[in-house]
Protein backbone atom coordinates (compact mmCIF):
# COMPACT_ATOMS: atom_id res chain seq x y z
CA UNK A 1 0.00 0.00 0.00
CA UNK A 2 1.39 3.40 -0.96
CA UNK A 3 1.41 6.46 1.28
CA UNK A 4 -1.29 8.11 -0.83
CA UNK A 5 -3.47 5.00 -0.44
CA UNK A 6 -3.04 5.12 3.33
CA UNK A 7 -3.92 8.82 3.47
CA UNK A 8 -6.99 8.24 1.30
CA UNK A 9 -8.19 5.33 3.47
CA UNK A 10 -7.55 7.26 6.67
CA UNK A 11 -9.50 10.26 5.38
CA UNK A 12 -12.37 8.03 4.35
CA UNK A 13 -12.39 6.27 7.74
CA UNK A 14 -12.57 9.60 9.58
CA UNK A 15 -15.54 10.62 7.43
CA UNK A 16 -17.30 7.31 8.06
CA UNK A 17 -16.65 7.45 11.81
CA UNK A 18 -18.31 10.86 11.97
CA UNK A 19 -21.33 9.56 10.05
CA UNK A 20 -21.55 6.40 12.16
CA UNK A 21 -21.34 8.33 15.43
CA UNK A 22 -24.11 10.68 14.25
CA UNK A 23 -26.42 7.89 13.04
CA UNK A 24 -25.76 5.65 16.05
CA UNK A 25 -27.43 8.25 18.31
CA UNK A 26 -30.72 7.67 16.46
CA UNK A 27 -30.19 4.09 15.33
CA UNK A 28 -33.86 3.28 14.62
CA UNK A 29 -34.12 6.21 12.20
CA UNK A 30 -30.91 5.40 10.37
CA UNK A 31 -30.64 1.64 10.14
CA UNK A 32 -30.17 1.38 6.38
CA UNK A 33 -27.57 4.14 5.85
CA UNK A 34 -25.85 3.09 9.09
CA UNK A 35 -25.44 -0.48 7.87
CA UNK A 36 -24.04 0.77 4.59
CA UNK A 37 -21.55 3.03 6.42
CA UNK A 38 -20.50 0.16 8.71
CA UNK A 39 -19.91 -2.17 5.78
CA UNK A 40 -17.82 0.47 4.03
CA UNK A 41 -15.76 1.14 7.15
CA UNK A 42 -15.15 -2.57 7.77
CA UNK A 43 -13.88 -3.00 4.21
CA UNK A 44 -11.06 -0.49 4.68
CA UNK A 45 -7.61 -2.10 5.20
CA UNK A 46 -6.74 0.28 8.06
CA UNK A 47 -9.50 -1.14 10.27
CA UNK A 48 -8.20 -1.85 13.76
CA UNK A 49 -9.23 -4.77 15.97
CA UNK A 50 -10.94 -2.46 18.48
CA UNK A 51 -12.95 -0.76 15.76
CA UNK A 52 -13.87 -4.10 14.22
CA UNK A 53 -15.21 -5.36 17.55
CA UNK A 54 -17.28 -2.22 17.99
CA UNK A 55 -18.53 -2.28 14.40
CA UNK A 56 -19.47 -5.99 14.64
CA UNK A 57 -21.58 -5.29 17.72
CA UNK A 58 -23.21 -2.21 16.15
CA UNK A 59 -23.87 -4.09 12.90
CA UNK A 60 -25.59 -6.86 14.85
CA UNK A 61 -27.84 -4.29 16.54
CA UNK A 62 -28.58 -2.68 13.20
CA UNK A 63 -29.47 -5.97 11.50
CA UNK A 64 -31.76 -6.92 14.39
CA UNK A 65 -33.49 -3.58 14.04
CA UNK A 66 -33.93 -4.10 10.30
CA UNK A 67 -35.43 -7.55 10.90
CA UNK A 68 -37.95 -5.99 13.29
CA UNK A 69 -38.83 -3.42 10.64
CA UNK A 70 -39.46 -5.87 7.79
CA UNK A 71 -42.67 -7.61 8.89
CA UNK A 72 -44.47 -4.51 10.23
CA UNK A 73 -43.42 -2.57 7.14
CA UNK A 74 -45.10 -5.10 4.86
CA UNK A 75 -48.31 -4.82 6.89
CA UNK A 76 -48.19 -1.01 6.82
CA UNK A 77 -47.65 -1.07 3.08
CA UNK A 78 -50.57 -3.46 2.53
CA UNK A 79 -52.84 -1.23 4.63
CA UNK A 80 -51.79 1.91 2.73
CA UNK A 81 -52.43 0.23 -0.63
CA UNK A 82 -55.85 -0.94 0.57
CA UNK A 83 -56.73 2.63 1.60
CA UNK A 84 -55.92 3.78 -1.95
CA UNK A 85 -57.74 0.77 -3.45
CA UNK A 86 -54.54 -0.37 -5.15
CA UNK A 87 -53.93 -4.10 -5.71
CA UNK A 88 -51.27 -5.55 -3.46
CA UNK A 89 -49.80 -8.99 -2.83
CA UNK A 90 -46.47 -10.62 -2.01
CA UNK A 91 -44.11 -10.65 0.92
CA UNK A 92 -41.08 -8.68 1.94
CA UNK A 93 -38.94 -7.71 0.06
CA UNK A 94 -40.98 -8.10 -3.18
CA UNK A 95 -44.58 -7.11 -3.79
CA UNK A 96 -46.87 -6.93 -6.82
CA UNK A 97 -49.45 -4.24 -7.53
CA UNK A 98 -51.26 -5.16 -10.71
CA UNK A 99 -48.82 -4.75 -13.59
CA UNK A 100 -46.17 -3.23 -11.33
CA UNK A 101 -43.58 -4.70 -9.02
CA UNK A 102 -42.01 -3.26 -5.89
CA UNK A 103 -38.54 -4.43 -4.88
CA UNK A 104 -37.46 -3.29 -1.43
CA UNK A 105 -33.75 -3.03 -0.74
CA UNK A 106 -33.23 -3.14 3.00
CA UNK A 107 -29.50 -2.60 2.77
CA UNK A 108 -29.75 0.54 0.65
CA UNK A 109 -32.95 1.82 2.24
CA UNK A 110 -34.72 2.21 -1.09
CA UNK A 111 -37.61 0.83 -3.13
CA UNK A 112 -37.50 0.14 -6.86
CA UNK A 113 -40.72 0.36 -8.85
CA UNK A 114 -40.84 -1.73 -12.03
CA UNK A 115 -43.32 -2.22 -14.84
CA UNK A 116 -43.64 -5.95 -15.38
CA UNK A 117 -41.09 -8.46 -14.06
CA UNK A 118 -38.13 -6.05 -14.02
CA UNK A 119 -39.02 -4.96 -17.54
CA UNK A 120 -38.80 -1.19 -17.12
CA UNK A 121 -37.64 0.65 -14.01
CA UNK A 122 -40.02 3.54 -13.38
CA UNK A 123 -38.84 4.96 -10.08
CA UNK A 124 -36.43 4.63 -7.19
CA UNK A 125 -37.75 6.04 -3.93
CA UNK A 126 -37.01 5.93 -0.22
CA UNK A 127 -37.88 2.87 1.83
CA UNK A 128 -40.99 4.67 3.01
CA UNK A 129 -44.68 3.73 2.81
CA UNK A 130 -45.93 7.12 1.60
CA UNK A 131 -43.17 7.43 -1.02
CA UNK A 132 -43.91 3.96 -2.39
CA UNK A 133 -47.68 4.52 -2.56
CA UNK A 134 -47.17 7.85 -4.34
CA UNK A 135 -44.83 6.22 -6.86
CA UNK A 136 -47.39 3.49 -7.61
CA UNK A 137 -50.15 6.06 -8.10
CA UNK A 138 -47.98 7.88 -10.63
CA UNK A 139 -46.68 4.74 -12.37
CA UNK A 140 -49.45 4.31 -14.99
CA UNK A 141 -48.99 7.89 -16.21
CA UNK A 142 -45.27 7.27 -16.68
CA UNK A 143 -45.81 4.49 -19.20
CA UNK A 144 -48.87 5.73 -21.05
CA UNK A 145 -48.37 6.57 -24.72
CA UNK A 146 -50.26 9.27 -26.62
CA UNK A 147 -52.53 6.69 -28.23
CA UNK A 148 -56.11 5.94 -27.41
CA UNK A 149 -57.61 2.55 -28.22
CA UNK A 150 -59.25 3.62 -31.48
CA UNK A 151 -56.12 5.38 -32.77
CA UNK A 152 -53.86 2.43 -32.00
CA UNK A 153 -56.28 -0.04 -33.60
CA UNK A 154 -56.40 2.11 -36.73
CA UNK A 155 -52.60 2.37 -36.84
CA UNK A 156 -52.18 -1.37 -36.44
CA UNK A 157 -54.70 -2.04 -39.18
CA UNK A 158 -52.87 0.32 -41.52
CA UNK A 159 -49.54 -1.33 -40.67
CA UNK A 160 -50.95 -4.75 -41.51
CA UNK A 161 -52.29 -3.33 -44.78
CA UNK A 162 -48.86 -1.94 -45.68
CA UNK A 163 -46.70 -4.88 -44.61
CA UNK A 164 -49.05 -7.86 -44.53
CA UNK A 165 -50.33 -10.11 -41.77
CA UNK A 166 -47.81 -12.66 -40.51
CA UNK A 167 -45.90 -13.66 -37.39
CA UNK A 168 -43.96 -10.59 -36.31
CA UNK A 169 -41.31 -10.30 -33.64
CA UNK A 170 -42.40 -7.65 -31.12
CA UNK A 171 -39.45 -5.38 -31.84
CA UNK A 172 -39.92 -5.75 -35.60
CA UNK A 173 -43.61 -4.94 -35.42
CA UNK A 174 -42.96 -1.93 -33.17
CA UNK A 175 -40.48 -0.59 -35.72
CA UNK A 176 -43.15 -0.88 -38.42
CA UNK A 177 -45.70 0.86 -36.17
CA UNK A 178 -43.25 3.63 -35.39
CA UNK A 179 -42.41 4.07 -39.07
CA UNK A 180 -46.09 4.17 -40.06
CA UNK A 181 -46.90 6.74 -37.34
CA UNK A 182 -43.82 8.83 -38.24
CA UNK A 183 -44.89 8.94 -41.89
CA UNK A 184 -48.06 10.71 -40.77
CA UNK A 185 -46.08 13.53 -39.24
CA UNK A 186 -45.23 16.41 -41.55
CA UNK A 187 -41.96 17.16 -39.77
CA UNK A 188 -40.69 13.62 -40.36
CA UNK A 189 -41.88 13.55 -43.97
CA UNK A 190 -39.98 16.74 -44.70
CA UNK A 191 -36.87 15.72 -42.75
CA UNK A 192 -36.81 11.94 -42.04
CA UNK A 193 -34.15 11.92 -39.34
CA UNK A 194 -34.22 9.66 -36.25
CA UNK A 195 -34.80 12.62 -33.92
CA UNK A 196 -37.96 13.49 -35.85
CA UNK A 197 -39.39 9.96 -35.71
CA UNK A 198 -42.29 9.02 -33.46
CA UNK A 199 -41.05 7.72 -30.10
CA UNK A 200 -42.71 4.51 -28.94
CA UNK A 201 -41.04 2.25 -26.37
CA UNK A 202 -41.57 -1.50 -26.05
CA UNK A 203 -42.97 -1.20 -22.53
CA UNK A 204 -45.45 1.42 -23.76
CA UNK A 205 -46.61 -0.93 -26.51
CA UNK A 206 -46.95 -3.75 -23.96
CA UNK A 207 -49.03 -1.52 -21.69
CA UNK A 208 -51.17 -0.30 -24.60
CA UNK A 209 -51.94 -3.89 -25.61
CA UNK A 210 -53.16 -4.45 -22.06
CA UNK A 211 -55.20 -1.29 -21.51
CA UNK A 212 -56.74 -1.29 -25.00
CA UNK A 213 -57.24 -5.05 -25.20
CA UNK A 214 -61.00 -4.69 -25.77
CA UNK A 215 -60.56 -2.10 -28.54
CA UNK A 216 -57.92 -4.21 -30.29
CA UNK A 217 -59.86 -7.47 -30.40
CA UNK A 218 -61.11 -6.63 -33.91
CA UNK A 219 -57.52 -6.15 -35.10
CA UNK A 220 -55.48 -8.83 -33.35
CA UNK A 221 -56.03 -11.90 -31.19
CA UNK A 222 -54.34 -11.31 -27.84
CA UNK A 223 -53.21 -14.07 -25.48
CA UNK A 224 -52.21 -13.82 -21.85
CA UNK A 225 -48.43 -13.79 -21.55
CA UNK A 226 -46.74 -16.18 -19.15
CA UNK A 227 -43.95 -15.00 -16.87
CA UNK A 228 -41.46 -17.12 -18.84
CA UNK A 229 -42.49 -15.68 -22.20
CA UNK A 230 -42.34 -12.15 -20.82
CA UNK A 231 -38.87 -12.60 -19.38
CA UNK A 232 -37.60 -14.21 -22.62
CA UNK A 233 -38.11 -10.97 -24.52
CA UNK A 234 -36.41 -12.08 -27.71
CA UNK A 235 -39.02 -14.78 -28.28
CA UNK A 236 -42.07 -12.54 -27.95
CA UNK A 237 -44.12 -12.35 -31.12
CA UNK A 238 -47.48 -11.32 -32.54
CA UNK A 239 -49.35 -13.90 -34.61
CA UNK A 240 -51.54 -11.71 -36.80
CA UNK A 241 -52.28 -14.14 -39.59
Amino acid sequence: MTLSDSVRDYTRMVELLKDIERMEKKLSDNVFPLREALNQAMSLPILTDDLKTHFDDLLKQTNNQIDRISAPFGRELASAFADKQLPFKGQYPQFDSGLFQIHLDKQQGRALIWYGPRQEKLAEVNHDVNAIVKALEQAPRQIESKFDGHKLAELMSQTFKEYGRKRYGIIHFMMLLTLEQSRRDRKFRENPLPQNAFKYERFQFSYDLYRFRDSLRTVIALKTATRMSTERKRNLSLDTS
